[in-house]
């Protein structure tokens, strides 16, 4: 099979591994299957995405793969664009979702690929903790409820951490993610790039987004930022109203939430109570190449199927 690929950041890179691993091509023109992260225009929404447009219109079968971890959230309350035939997620959960906010569209549950996923392990004690704050655009850019959930978390961190290491794992500027300079926590760049080398050496995580569905993946002890809320987009959020956010708020946000109450008794909930649950829904199985190209085959063929029954039955109606 000829496939293309629209890389985003490296998420891309996982899925072009496992395919070429099963002996299929990355082509950049005439492909059998482009996929594409997203089907938004970001310059102009009411525009068709142009590197789909021409991909389609060379016969190419459309499909979505994952954006990032926390699934395409922006589709409850935005249609598909009609180019898309397919979508591939991670886990049943994301399926279970997309059930719900594009209702009849396909949908597939590939599996895990951002990291190796490893069982959960309760630390004796926990000495090191990560946050990872809510990251702001390239420009600089943060929706207000994320600035305010990090500077809880963030200042909650600087008043009860004691004896603990604290490392702060951000992206882009501290100020524009709502921090502050201080001198008790290890400040950390990190990259949009896929490592986790940091949440293998913490005892706790504290991130909300993909880095959060990877510290699950890795097996430690998490909380999340934000849980209680629908995510919005950082660049005009109150552009954006979810539609089904009450349907899916029943098992989509991660369990353990940072909140008000006792900061010991949360990280002691944390280290001992493994969201087995969620894990399983929202990070599942390990990605199979194997069953990738056996499910990206089979959306190839239904769709050529289906133009072909299209054309036969508009020939017949030409008749």
């Amino acid at each position: 099979m000829r496939y293309y690929i629209a890389r985003h950041q490296n998420k891309a890179d996982f899925l072009v591994k496992a395919l070429n691993s099963c002996g299929h091509t990355f082509v950049h023109r005439n492909a059998e299957v482009a996929l594409f992260d997203h089907d938004l225009n970001r310059t102009d929404v009411n525009a068709v995405r142009s590197d789909m447009r021409i991909r389609f219109e060379e016969g190419s079968t459309i499909v979505l793969y994952p954006h990032g971890a926390t699934g395409s959230w922006w589709l409850d309350g935005s249609n598909l664009n009609p180019m898309v035939f397919a979508s591939l997620v991670i886990g049943e959960g994301h399926k279970r979702f997309m059930e719900i906010v594009q209702p009849g569209h396909r949908v597939e549950a590939v599996g895990w690929y951002y990291c190796p996923i490893k069982p959960f392990e309760s630390p004796a004690k926990i000495n090191r903790i990560l946050f990872a704050p809510i990251h702001p655009t390239m420009g600089g850019t943060l929706r207000p409820e994320a600035i305010e959930g990090n500077r809880v978390v963030y200042d909650t961190l600087l008043k009860h951490i004691g004896r603990r290491q604290l490392v702060v794992r951000h992206i882009g500027k501290i100020e524009n993610s709502g921090l502050w300079q201080h001198n008790k926590p290890i400040f950390k760049a990190g990259k949009t790039n896929g490592n986790y080398s940091d949440i293998d050496t913490a005892d706790l995580v504290i991130a909300e987004g993909t880095y959060m569905y990877m510290a699950v993946a890795r097996g430690k002890p998490t909380i999340g930022i934000n849980q209680h809320l629908p995510i919005r987009p950082n660049v005009s959020p109150d552009s954006y109203k979810p539609k089904h956010w009450d349907e899916y708020k029943k098992f989509m946000p991660y369990p353990i939430n940072f909140e008000g109450g006792s900061f010991e008794d949360l990280i002691e909930y944390a280290r001992v109570n493994e969201q087995s649950e969620w894990k399983q829904l929202f990070i599942g199985k390990q990605l199979s190449p194997k069953r990738l190209s056996e499910i990206l085959l089979s959306i190839r063929g239904e769709s050529v199927r289906q133009k072909l029954l299209s054309i036969r039955g508009e020939s017949v109606r030409q008749k």
